[in-house]
């Protein structure tokens, strides 16, 4: 697979006019490369830099990026909707890439996806995407857990292809925390079988944490000018060794599986 541009935060895209949704299928499928798309819908660079930069695109323009793209129609026009009529209708096995947790499969989610990157066509899934690793989630900063920023992760959205409850053995998933309402976070899933010592069968969900055990200090700053003043200030500091992994361990039912990871790594 070839290497791609590694974003490092998520942000809402803006698709309120025609010309912000062309940019953005600009810089999703084809890195920001207008002639890249241009030649794939046959026009010209210039075409598509002038409707980027504000022009109105004439109709054999749209019909060209809803064709060559698998665009929806509605939404390209309106903005309503999704953009694409289905992830998995396309002709490179490309699928797509977001560093935010999603609450679902990614085709009802297209606004919180980067960009795409051409995968081998047996992993090529509309249920499936790659879950890009930032260095802020607690699972990266925890050195025992092997991920690094960056690592993108093949992540699975359907249930039916979820392994079976009693089979998750320290499974890597998403999870939707009853406890804070809508709140996902990345956890190891593991399953305790009942037992005499440990009564019921359950789902044990354990999620690295960052927590700051320490107390804060005073950090003084002095600065000697050419002229002989000095300016002093005092600034609150937090000594890094202060900051520990603690894992937080949540008992959840199966159906609070929102995704789960495959195994399968792609690290650059």
């Amino acid at each position: 697979m070839s290497k791609s541009p590694q974003p490092e935060q998520s942000s809402e895209p803006d698709w309120s006019t025609i010309s912000e949704r062309i940019a953005w299928l600009v810089d999703s499928r084809y890195y920001g490369n207008k002639s890249a798309m241009a030649s794939t819908i046959g026009f010209s660079h210039t075409i598509v830099s002038r409707v980027i930069r504000g022009a109105n695109p004439g109709p054999r323009l749209l019909d060209a990026i809803v064709k060559q793209l698998h665009v929806d129609s509605t939404w390209l026009r309106t903005g309503l909707g999704q953009p694409f009529v289905d992830l998995a209708n396309n002709s490179t096995n490309s699928m797509p890439v977001t560093t935010l947790l999603l609450p679902g499969p990614p085709q009802h989610h297209q606004d919180k996806l980067t960009h795409w990157i051409t995968v081998p066509e047996i992993i090529s899934s509309s249920s499936r995407y790659w879950l890009t690793l930032l260095s802020a989630q607690p699972i990266v900063r925890q050195s025992s857990s092997g991920f690094r920023s960056g690592d993108k992760l093949l992540m699975e959205t359907d249930p039916a292809k979820f392994p079976a409850e009693s089979d998750l053995h320290n499974s890597l998933c998403v999870v939707q925390i009853a406890e804070s309402g809508d709140e996902l976070k990345l956890t190891t899933v593991q399953h305790h079988p009942a037992s005499f010592d440990n009564g019921d069968a359950r789902l044990q969900a354990e999620t690295p944490e960052r927590a700051i055990t320490g107390q804060p200090g005073v950090e003084h700053v002095y600065r000697h000018y050419p002229n002989g003043t000095i300016e002093h200030q005092e600034r609150t500091m937090i000594d890094i060794r202060s900051f520990n992994t603690l894992r937080a361990e949540t008992t959840i039912r199966y159906t609070q599986i929102i995704s789960v990871w495959l195994k399968i790594l792609f690290r650059q």
